[in-house]
């Protein structure tokens, strides 16, 4: 299932029970945080875009949320860091741990970043 948001984002529920959700707009931990709240419903002829992305992500029926170390959401991802946390999160079985996930997940993000600095 996919839902849009605000024309600044969307969120993907998956076959196995485990929604992601990938926001990039004002008030967003991303490049257009700091945007007019207005900005992305009256970019009707122009394609909305930002470098970086929020994320979150949670089990639908324990309606637990994955930790990413400090909070339920992390902020300032990229595209290729954005598709770890999908990958991972749409992978997973439906009765896995949140908590093993939360850890999987932070692994997985830090590998990304140690490689890429």
């Amino acid at each position: 299932m996919f839902y849009a948001c605000q024309n600044k984002g969307f969120q993907m529920t998956f076959a196995n029970g485990w929604t992601v959700s990938v926001q990039w707009g004002p008030g967003n931990y991303c490049d257009c945080f700091s945007t007019s709240i207005d900005a992305p419903m009256k970019a009707t002829n122009e394609i909305w875009k930002s470098e970086t992305a929020e994320i979150a992500a949670w089990h639908n029926r324990s309606e637990e949320w994955v930790n990413f170390g400090s909070d339920t959401v992390k902020g300032h991802l990229t595209a290729d860091e954005v598709m770890i946390v999908l990958q991972t999160i749409s992978t997973r079985g439906p009765d896995a741990s949140v908590k093993l996930v939360s850890q999987l997940v932070q692994r997985r993000l830090r590998k990304a970043e140690q490689s890429a600095g």
